[in-house]
Order: C-alpha cells, then sequence, then structure tokens
C-alpha cells in the first residue's frame, strides 16, 4: 500500500478553520469544586491508553499513528509479527491493532500467541486487505474482536478503536 493509495482518505493539507478572538468575559466567581471521579468510572477512549500498531506498511503504520495519537493514545509500532509479541511481552499494549499479512509471523499467528500462549485479553482489531470471508473467520475465531478491511478511513479505525475501549470499560 502507498501513501497513494491513502491519500483520497487523508486530507493532511486541509486548511485549520480561521477564528475569531475569543470575546473577554468579565471575571466571575470561581466554580466550585467538583469531586473527583470514582475508581469505578469509565477511563474515557483516548486518554493514555496504550496501542500497539502491527503493520510492514511503513505507511499504514504513520497513518494510524497520526490519527490514534491525534485520539489521545500512546502509540507504539511493530513492522513485522515477531516484533509485535516481543512488543507485547515487553509491555502489553492496551489494544492491538495488527495487520493479516505480515513477514515473520502472520497476524494470525499473532492473535493465537497473544490468545492462546500468553493467555492476554487485550482487544485486538486485525486489519487486512484480504476481504475473504474464511480469513475474515479465522481471525475472529482465534481471538480477534473486530477485522476491517484496507483500505480503511483513518477516522473508522478511531471510531473503532474507541468502541473497543468502550465494549471493555
Amino acid at each position: 500500500t502507498s501513501l497513494a493509495e491513502i491519500a483520497p482518505y487523508v486530507n493532511f493539507d486541509a486548511p485549520l478553520p480561521e477564528t475569531a478572538p475569543a470575546p473577554v468575559a468579565p471575571p466571575r466567581a470561581p466554580a466550585p469544586v467538583a469531586a473527583a471521579p470514582s475508581p469505578s468510572a469509565a477511563k474515557v477512549p483516548g486518554t493514555g491508553q496504550r496501542v500497539l500498531i502491527a503493520d510492514d506498511d511503513e505507511t499504514i503504520r504513520m497513518i494510524t499513528r497520526l490519527v490514534l495519537e491525534k485520539g489521545g493514545y500512546t502509540v507504539s509500532e511493530a513492522a513485522d509479527g515477531r516484533a509485535a509479541v516481543a512488543a507485547i511481552v515487553d509491555n502489553p499494549p492496551d489494544l492491538l491493532v495488527v495487520d493479516l499479512m505480515m513477514p515473520k509471523m502472520n497476524g494470525h499467528e499473532v492473535i493465537r500467541a497473544v490468545r492462546a500462549v500468553m493467555g492476554l485479553d487485550l482487544p485486538i482489531i486485525m486489519m487486512s486487505a484480504d476481504s475473504d470471508d474464511k480469513s475474515q473467520e479465522a481471525a475472529l475465531n482465534l481471538g480477534a474482536d473486530d477485522y476491517v478491511i484496507k483500505p480503511v478511513k483513518p477516522a473508522l479505525l478511531a471510531a473503532r478503536v474507541n468502541a473497543a475501549f468502550r465494549r471493555r470499560s
């Protein structure tokens, strides 16, 4: 996948909207101090959760990283399946976005390692250009929580990551 293939879905050159300076309001009395959120309160998606992106395509990793970091996630990357598993062993992320077709270890093998070998229950989103029903079924049966077909619009992937975190909270 090249940047040219992804470019229709991303507008990096969009001008920022011009805004007028905010009017200055007269000073008001201080607002009452809000109570601290309870420990059982659900964590808002994108507030520091760690996401690992495992994809052999550097452009996809870069775009996915930019979109997720903009949403408040802390993002790390792996360029192949073995590197992804090593990263998970060293510092398990809160969510894994994994490509199906990668060198050294494919996405199915990564999912198998995460679920069966490591016993981790983190959300996993499989991302692949393979739209075959059998591939999607295999990924979901191995333990993927979602399967998105490339090219995926970055905003849609971010929404799926947010949804995965909401379901887990």
